[in-house]
C-alpha cells in the first residue's frame, strides 16, 4: 500500500492495521485546518518506510502497535494531551521526537518492549503526565535522561517510570553532534 491509501484510511478515523506502507507516512496531511487532528490515530502490525510529523496537535490517543520503521522516524513539535503509545515497535532508523510531548490531564505517555536501533533523540519534550519506558532497547543511545541544566533537557512534571530498559539514555553529545 503507498502512503496516499494508508492516510485516507487515518483520515477516516479507521486503524492502520497488517500493511506495508510505501513511501513517508505524514500524518500532518490528515490534520484539519487548527493543525489538529481530531479523532485517534491506531496503526497496528505495520511496516512503514518512514514515519513523519510536525507541529501537530492529536486531540485523540495515538498508538502504534507491532510497528517495524525501516527509516527514519521524525515527529517534532508535536502534542499529545490524550496519550501516546508505542508498545512492541522497531524504529530501524534515527528517531526524533523533539519540542513537543505535552500529555495532559493524567494521559500517558508510553514506549514499552520498543527497539531503537539508532540515536533516540528527545531533545526539549516536555512530559505534564505519567510516561513510562520499559523494557526497551536503545542501541544507539539517547538523550530521555541527558541534557541536565541544559534549556533543552527533557522535562518531566511527573517522575517517569523507565525499568527495564537496555542501552544508554543519558547520551548528550549525539543530540548536538555540532557543539
Amino acid at each position: 500500500m503507498d502512503a496516499h491509501a494508508a492516510l485516507t484510511l487515518l483520515r477516516q478515523g479507521l486503524p492502520l492495521e497488517d500493511a506495508r506502507v510505501a513511501g513517508v507516512l505524514s500524518l500532518r496531511e490528515i490534520m484539519d485546518q487548527q493543525d489538529a487532528i481530531k479523532h485517534p490515530v491506531v496503526i497496528r502490525r505495520c511496516v512503514l518506510e518512514k514515519l513523519w510529523t510536525s507541529f501537530v496537535m492529536f486531540e485523540a490517543p495515538v498508538v502504534l502497535e507491532d510497528v517495524d520503521v525501516e527509516g527514519t522516524s521524525e515527529l517534532d513539535g508535536c502534542f499529545f494531551p490524550t496519550g501516546f503509545s508505542a508498545v512492541r515497535c522497531r524504529f530501524k532508523g534515527g528517531f526524533r521526537m523533539c519540542w513537543g510531548g505535552h500529555n495532559s490531564n493524567g494521559a500517558e505517555f508510553r514506549f514499552e518492549d520498543c527497539e531503537f536501533d539508532g540515536f533516540a533523540n528527545f531533545e526539549d519534550e516536555w512530559f505534564m503526565g505519567p510516561v513510562v519506558v520499559r523494557g526497551c532497547a536503545f542501541r544507539g543511545g539517547a538523550n530521555l535522561l541527558a541534557l541536565k541544566g541544559d534549556p533543552w533537557a527533557v522535562r518531566f512534571d511527573v517522575a517517569p517510570l523507565i525499568e527495564s530498559n537496555t542501552g544508554r539514555m543519558d547520551e548528550s553529545e549525539a543530540a548536538h553532534p555540532d557543539r
